[in-house]
């Protein structure tokens, strides 16, 4: 399958985050915190397992969820995402530093039926941090992404022209591959 690979000198660039920056160790206090400047969102796309979850602790069910079961690379069972609260279920290949034709696809998708009020899990086998960084380029204004930012707290990003601008300039620094998923 198609996809794009991040080149090794973007990823520095990636790790300090883009958008706003809420610093925090407490996972459902961070996720408290971010709450304010959520409700001016008109969908909000939730990117990471600890994320995902918090957000719902504290009282937030986001439009979309995307998890891979992991936090920083380790397994996080406690973590687990209740599917029954999403109308729809989507899982996908995407290997870590990449983002697959298969992983584009179910976020256009997600994204798509969460204008039309409806909330999708995307399941991802692989890796999902990268993401949020393709799906700022699909998103409309006053959509939000919000994900997980290592050692640090949770990243904001409501979707404007600039953000959108910045997300592609990255993506196309980005080399086509193939990919082959094992089940």
């Amino acid at each position: 399958m198609k996809a794009l690979r991040m080149p090794e000198d973007v990823r520095n660039e990636l790790s300090k985050g883009a958008g706003i920056i809420i610093e925090g160790r407490d996972p459902r206090e961070t996720a408290l915190r971010a709450l304010h400047l959520l409700s001016e969102c008109s969908i909000v796309l939730a990117v990471g397992d600890v994320v995902c979850k918090s957000l719902i602790r504290a009282g937030l069910l986001p439009d979309v969820c995307v998890i891979d079961g992991k936090t920083l690379r380790e397994d996080v069972s406690d973590t687990a995402i209740g599917e029954e609260l999403f109308d729809e279920i989507t899982s996908v290949c995407n290997p870590p530093a990449h983002i697959t034709s298969d992983a584009m696809n179910a976020l256009r998708k997600a994204l798509n039926t969460a204008r039309k009020g409806k909330r999708t899990l995307v399941k991802v086998k692989g890796e999902e941090d990268l993401l949020a960084l393709y799906a700022l380029t699909l998103t409309r204004n006053s959509e939000c992404i919000v994900y997980g930012v290592p050692k640090k707290g949770v990243g904001i990003m409501t979707a404007d022209e600039k953000l959108r601008r910045y997300a592609n300039e990255v993506l196309s620094r980005f080399e086509e591959v193939s990919v082959t998923c094992l089940e």
